[in-house]
């Protein structure tokens, strides 16, 4: 199983351990809301984020919020594709469950990923 894991890079598993904070709601993603009850990212968290996603409205105040708890977008963060970080997903669930992957430390991360970067 280490060998399995050692094979995806560290910003990989950096984003799965951050999707994980966000979906058990550990972590919160950097912004505000406005006085109409939508949320706006921050510039660090947008990424990409308001260019692909419907812009809130008082109908849908959410719709940057949701976006931003997906796994595709804290692959984004961390700076791998979707695909790379939905493998290390899936292989860290082999062995952890998702409350054991939201606890990794980065300093856990990386020993995990063998030192790759």
């Amino acid at each position: 199983m280490k060998s399995l894991i050692k094979t995806h890079s560290a910003m990989a598993l950096l984003a799965v351990v951050e999707y994980m904070q966000r979906t058990l709601t550990f972590k919160f993603p950097e912004g505000q809301w406005d006085s109409q009850g939508r949320w706006f990212p921050s510039e660090r968290e947008d990424c990409g984020l308001t260019t692909s996603i419907r812009p809130p409205s008082r109908a849908w105040p959410k719709s940057y919020w949701q976006a931003a708890h997906s796994l595709k977008h804290c692959a984004a963060l961390h700076g791998v594709t979707a695909q790379q970080a939905r493998d290390a997903l899936k292989a860290l669930r082999r062995d952890h469950s998702d409350m054991a992957i939201s606890r990794l430390t980065a300093e856990q991360v990386h020993v995990l990923a063998g030192g790759a970067a």
